[in-house]
């Protein structure tokens, strides 16, 4: 039995009351049967989308999808997509279809959809409805297309990354026809948008099982450039600049990468910090390498390194946070206090050469002591 937000049940309920039929289907069945977290619901219904605007006309409803049969209703502050049965006409740059129609069979809606995992269908007065032997391959643990892959891959190429991304999320395997037609047609990728492909790429990078790139060697160069990387991404904490530095780390036109596949210029910044500071020793000195140089990055390089050395990192943060000079700021004195005769151009380094002596503790912080060494030492 899986248990339905009362809100979807609005919604079921509605469309039922007025004779039409409607289900839940895709991704939030799979994650319920798994014991998985469900973002969101969808449902698929007989009724048409000028019908379901009338149904639903004391909730606002968003039509941006309507010439795909989609109508968006917002019902207690969820948006949830109800779209009509429907069947689509051959596809346009591998990616979407060129015409839409509407059916009256569920089963001929369900045939659309990728992987037979995500076209079980339900409904709490029917259960679980499954054309595909979904139920079978959720049991196997098993990514598989529904129908001929080779044909479901040539009409939308971005399948081939969904396929890799369930297997790497779920920890699935990809069964084999399903494999084979993936080899065949990962130049297919070639057709599909920057954005989208990064959307699912970084879904996999951050994934359970990320090193399954390993298995798909020409998809991964065509992302990144990078022609393998080792299993202890597998284990690394799953944030994408910590993924990212330790994929392209080897590589010396990392950023050149990154900026062609238009990642943004944070991101950027920290795979690059992590990347430089991935030999920091950790000890008093590469510590204050850290805070001084990466005062935003570097609780990002902290847990890679920790990760890689097997150090826990709540304790290294603790010991970093106990180091309370480490910037000019904290000195007793600022620019202000230093005496006329040293020069602007110059007050920038005394007070960075003081800082080193406060560390290193050849000068106490006070303003007594800082300006008396600046008396018999600097002037």
């Amino acid at each position: 039995m899986i248990t339905l937000p009362e809100y979807i049940k609005k919604i079921l309920t509605t469309l039922n009351t007025h004779n039409y039929e409607a289900f839940v289907v895709g991704g939030s069945i799979r994650n319920a049967l798994l014991n998985l977290p469900i973002v969101d619901y969808d449902i698929t219904t007989n009724a048409k989308p000028y019908e379901l605007l009338g149904l639903f006309k004391e909730y606002p409803c968003l039509t941006h999808g309507m010439k795909h049969g989609t109508i968006t209703i917002i019902v207690e502050n969820h948006p949830v997509e109800v779209t009509t049965y429907r069947i689509e006409g051959n596809y346009t740059n591998h990616r979407f279809p060129s015409t839409v129609e509407f059916t009256t069979s569920l089963q001929e809606d369900c045939r659309r959809r990728d992987f037979t995992i995500n076209a079980l269908c339900y409904h709490p007065n029917t259960g679980i409805l499954d054309y595909f032997n979904g139920l079978k391959d959720l049991h196997h643990q098993c990514i598989r297309c529904i129908d001929d892959p080779f044909a479901r891959f040539e009409e939308d190429a971005l399948r081939i990354l969904r396929a890799i991304r369930f297997a790497s999320q779920l920890h699935f395997t990809i069964e084999d026809t399903t494999k084979q037609a993936i080899f065949e047609k990962q130049g297919l990728l070639n057709h599909i948008s920057n954005a989208r492909l990064l959307q699912e790429a970084n879904q996999i990078l951050c994934s359970q099982h990320p090193a399954i790139f390993l298995d798909y060697p020409k998809i991964l160069y065509f992302l990144f450039q990078v022609h393998t990387m080792d299993t202890t991404m597998n284990h690394l904490p799953n944030l994408l600049p910590v993924r990212l530095a330790h994929l392209l780390k080897d590589h010396k036109d990392y950023k050149t990468i990154l900026k062609q596949r238009q990642y943004d210029k944070k991101t950027i910044k920290q795979v690059d910090a992590i990347i430089h500071q991935q030999h920091n020793p950790l000890d008093q000195k590469g510590a204050l390498t850290l805070l001084q140089n990466y005062p935003k990055e570097y609780p990002l390089i902290l847990q890679y390194l920790c990760s890689l050395r097997d150090l826990n990192y709540q304790n290294e943060l603790d010991k970093l946070h106990t180091i309370d000079i480490y910037d000019v700021k904290h000195l007793a004195i600022t620019g202000k206090d230093l005496p006329t005769s040293i020069e602007p151009k110059q007050r920038s380094f005394v007070l960075k050469t003081l800082l080193e002596f406060v560390i290193n503790k050849k000068i106490n912080n006070t303003k007594e002591d800082l300006l008396d060494y600046i008396k018999n030492n600097i002037q």
